[in-house]
């Protein structure tokens, strides 16, 4: 008797040196650090979907995942990069500021609590030294003990004066050390106090410019999208249909052309090593997901044998975007190169909509239709995912025992 698959919605992304998974109640991000080492970041999964409940509605929730995808997707890979070691031109956040924001279901960084600590300690150890009144007062007993030691060859007629002169040099010793010790601390709570501003203010801007970079990154990469897939083949096809005559072609005609760029853009950047090492982590949260729906104990020896293509990959998504779009473009009929251009962008909301809930679809049921429709996205996987070795199904392997529940059922399709 065959064994029945565990059809899960724990979902997952490849990232720099890692595999992010997001479960039902959590979300973890396991990075390979330079030391060999695997950092591991969870913390609680969290929609806008979750607090209004019309943006649950099919169609409208599709649209709302994949907004939040993007934006949750970058950031991720920005926080995996930091945790990777890969210099950025960015401020990194500072630690003990991502803590405070670890309850906040922000991505945090839990490497280095003890050593936050230890340069705390530290920084205090040396005020101390600088201020403390113990310090000071071994100061004074110094001066004391060297005031006393010059009093010694005095003369039994001059014990008298000298005693009182000693007496008035020892007071303006002790004097003088108490106001140069109070000054000191007067200086070091005045340093201290512009490190803290000079700190809060790195932090503040550092928040700050990466929301700026988050935004204008996803705005460019929007446009970029939109001028590659909808507004470049709407003008190939505008402009040679003078000659070509595609009349009741075109909306097909431009659905080909997007598919094409679509490949060839997939096929361009895998031949870049970097992006080659992300698609190895690709292949293994795949790998790991599978074996997870099969029962099976997650371990690098029992995840290898599983197949590193998944219907409900993000490669077979945009696929099924481009796909859909062809069908739902076709009812935009107006031949005027701008009008179609803007109508296509308005629709396209309503595409993805559609788009998810397919492979929403897809991840609940496997026949011979639905192995029909997705078979063109897995086939293209072969582009987007590489064979992952143990280290990095170990990575995957830790991402996503982070996420599960206690109950197999709570993230079941």
């Amino acid at each position: 008797m065959a064994k029945k698959i565990h059809r899960t919605m724990i979902g997952g992304q490849a990232v720099i040196e890692g595999v992010m998974m997001r479960g039902v109640d959590k979300t973890a991000l396991a990075v390979r650090k330079p030391d060999g080492t695997i950092n591991l970041d969870v913390w609680p999964t969290t929609s806008v979907k979750d607090s209004h409940s019309p943006l649950r509605i099919p169609i409208i929730r599709g649209v709302i995942n994949f907004v939040e995808m993007l934006i949750f997707g970058y950031k991720t890979l920005m926080k995996s990069a930091e945790i990777a070691g890969i210099d950025l031109d960015e401020p990194a956040p500072a630690a003990g500021k991502s803590g405070q924001q670890s309850g906040e279901g922000s991505i945090v960084d839990e490497t280095s609590p003890a050593a936050d600590e230890s340069e705390q300690q530290d920084g205090d150890v040396s005020i101390e030294n600088e201020t403390s009144p113990a310090a000071g007062s071994s100061g004074q007993q110094e001066d004391k003990g060297s005031i006393e030691d010059e009093t010694l060859p005095l003369s039994d007629e001059q014990g008298d004066n000298g005693s009182v002169e000693a007496d008035a040099n020892k007071s303006e010793a002790v004097n003088t050390d108490a106001e140069t010790v109070e000054n000191t601390a007067s200086q070091e709570q005045v340093n201290d106090a512009a490190k803290e501003e000079t700190k809060s203010d790195g932090e503040g801007f550092s928040k700050t410019a990466m929301d700026a970079i988050t935004i204008i990154s996803l705005i460019a990469g929007f446009a970029f999208a939109i001028a590659l897939f909808v507004i470049a083949p709407t003008l190939i096809v505008g402009k040679t249909d003078g000659f070509i005559h595609w009349g009741a072609f075109r909306t097909l005609a431009e659905g080909i052309i997007k598919i094409a760029i679509f490949i060839a853009y997939l096929a361009l950047i895998a031949r870049m090593k970097d992006i080659q090492r992300v698609y190895e982590y690709h292949g293994a949260e795949h790998k790991t997901i599978y074996c997870y729906e099969h029962g099976d104990e997650l371990t690098p020896e029992n995840a290898r044998k599983y197949t590193r293509f998944h219907p409900r990959c993000g490669t077979s998504f945009l696929l099924i975007v481009l796909i859909v779009s062809i069908i739902v473009f076709s009812f935009v009929t107006w031949k005027t190169l701008w009008l179609r251009i803007v109508l296509k962008i308005v629709l396209l909301p309503l595409v993805v909509g559609i788009s998810y809930e397919i492979i929403k679809f897809a991840g609940r049921h496997d026949n011979s239709f639905m192995r029909f429709i997705l078979a063109p996205g897995l086939w293209l996987q072969r582009l987007t995912t590489r064979e992952p070795d143990d280290s990095q199904l170990e990575v995957a392997i830790m991402s996503i025992k982070a996420v599960l529940t206690e109950n197999p059922d709570d993230d079941q399709w």
